[in-house]
């Protein structure tokens, strides 16, 4: 479909050590093609189910509308009622119109015995994103929204950035990195009365040591370097989401918790 973009970008010189610049962008999307969302499909299919007076977990009421002209066709279930199978497909969303700042900051100090120490900042601010799935649909924010309930938008923190800082001396470096994104809402309710009705922000943490090695490996005479880490060293976990079809938003939380690495690379 059509894309128009509209934007600016400033930066900051003449300050020793420091390097910043500002990026403001505007896009207008008609016509793009988008997949469309299991969760939509299936959330549509449980209104009609209770638009239609059934309640949920009644066997009988289910097998009815089983067996009714109401059910999606596009979604396949078994003979208890069990989710198995959504079909999907391709659609033409009538509008798209997102607008933010893209901002990215570094400092670097030069601590002489004591090494270098650099400090980055990346962050993206959403200022809208609104979008609108069929023209005669209403036009819907979707800033600080899960929208799970769409294909045309993803989860959409108001903020999201990362902080990290780098020191290094001779041969050796630690980096930290805190990776944030501001509280979701979740509109996901529809028939899951339990799910939190927040996607609370859950900053994580990581760390890295490495050291440059002066040597290298199978009779290479290039550095190589040894590196230790850590992913989400605080062991944070997802926001538990009740009978969603996932269980948690992969899009912005990672189930897999704390992580140990050891990492190995050589100079060609």
């Amino acid at each position: 479909g059509a894309v128009a973009w509209d934007g600016h970008r400033f930066g900051a010189a003449g300050v020793a050590g420091l390097a910043l610049s500002v990026d403001e962008g505007r896009f207008d999307y008609t016509d793009q093609i988008v997949t469309t969302s299991a969760l939509e499909i299936v959330a549509a299919e449980y209104q009609r189910f209770l638009d239609a007076g059934h309640t949920a977990g009644d066997p009988a009421d289910v097998a009815a509308f089983l067996a009714s002209s109401q059910r999606d066709p596009r979604v396949r279930r078994d003979a208890l009622g069990q989710l198995t199978t959504v079909r999907v497909s391709k659609i033409n969303a009538a509008s798209v119109l997102t607008s933010g700042v893209d901002l990215h900051a570094r400092y670097d100090w030069q601590l002489g015995n004591f090494g270098d120490l650099s400090l980055d900042l990346s962050a993206v601010y959403v200022n809208e994103f609104k979008y609108r799935a069929r023209p005669t649909d209403p036009e819907v924010d979707g800033v600080g929204l899960r929208n799970a309930r769409t294909a045309i938008a993803f989860p959409t923190p108001e903020w999201r950035f990362n902080l990290s800082a780098h020191w290094r001396r001779a041969r050796h470096a630690v980096t930290g990195v805190v990776h944030y994104f501001s509280d979701v809402e979740n509109q996901n309710l529809i028939g899951f009365p339990t799910s939190p009705k927040t996607i609370e922000s859950n900053p994580t943490l990581d760390l890295q040591y490495a050291i440059t090695l002066p040597f290298g490996v199978m009779g290479r005479r290039t550095e190589s370097e040894l590196a230790v880490g850590m992913f989400n060293v605080t062991n944070e976990m997802p926001t538990p989401l009740i009978n969603d079809l996932q269980g948690f938003d992969w899009f912005l939380e990672d189930p897999r918790g704390r992580r140990v690495y050891v990492r190995f690379s050589q100079s060609l």
